[in-house]
């Protein structure tokens, strides 16, 4: 995702950089020819004005909110647990980082198994792994039940965060005594299904934002000429 991210920045900047240095520009140039603008040309100069008298918010709201959301995150349990839900609910985007935790799980579960770590030791460590809360309360709780004789996939089951398909995977892994073989099968098939999923979403991602992209510095552009087109029409009228 950091590709989109970046670009995504990048046409932020332009946009405020066009909006306070190179509209007012044109604005100065269109007030000394004293015409009427057009429509679009006017709600362009009038936000650009806005922007221009007040750029500490343009430029220091931003910062402060990222800023902000990153402090609370990782100080504040309630809301890290808030943006954690609701990251795994993103449609498209949650079932990536969900498939993602899961495959980190199952790989770290059948590495630390093949060096005969301890379940209760693997388990703790394991919790770490996902980087999300949801999945790290749902690993500890099958922690609890498995130093009281259970098993990990049955809280894993019960509280419905994982894909059906990995915990009845391991669950016949448990069962068999094959926890590691078979978590590294689940972890095979969700590290292909992820990068497949992300490459596509890439795919996809990058046309869209070149379309907005383009639209939104179109828009500029032709709300910057559109009062010369004007001007330059009746000066070949007149003539």
């Amino acid at each position: 995702m950091f590709y989109p991210a970046a670009i995504i920045t990048v046409m932020l900047v332009v946009v405020v950089i066009l909006m306070i240095f190179v509209i007012p520009v044109f604005s100065q140039l269109f007030s000394s020819f004293g015409a009427t603008l057009p429509l679009l040309t006017q709600i362009v100069i009038n936000i650009s004005n806005w922007m221009k008298s007040h750029w500490y918010i343009v430029v220091l709201l931003p910062i402060a909110a990222v800023w902000l959301f990153i402090f609370a995150y990782k100080r504040s349990l309630p809301f890290k647990t808030v943006i954690d839900r609701f990251s795994l609910k993103i449609p498209v985007l949650g079932d990536i980082l969900l498939k993602g935790a899961v495959a980190r799980f199952m790989r770290t579960l059948s590495t630390m198994q093949a060096a005969g770590v301890p379940i209760l030791e693997a388990l703790g460590t394991l919790s770490k792994v996902s980087g999300n809360i949801i999945i790290e309360k749902s690993v500890l709780r099958s922690r609890d039940d498995v130093a009281a004789g259970g098993r990990i996939s049955t809280r894993l089951k019960t509280d419905g965060v994982f894909p059906i398909m990995a915990t009845q995977m391991l669950s016949i892994g448990e069962e068999t005594g094959a926890i590691e073989t078979m978590s590294g099968k689940v972890a095979d098939f969700y590290e292909s299904d992820v990068e497949e999923s992300v490459n596509r979403l890439s795919t996809l991602m990058e046309p869209m934002i070149m379309v907005v992209l383009g639209v939104i510095v179109g828009t500029l552009v032709i709300a910057m000429y559109m009062p010369i087109f004007k001007m330059g029409a009746v000066v070949t009228h007149g003539g």
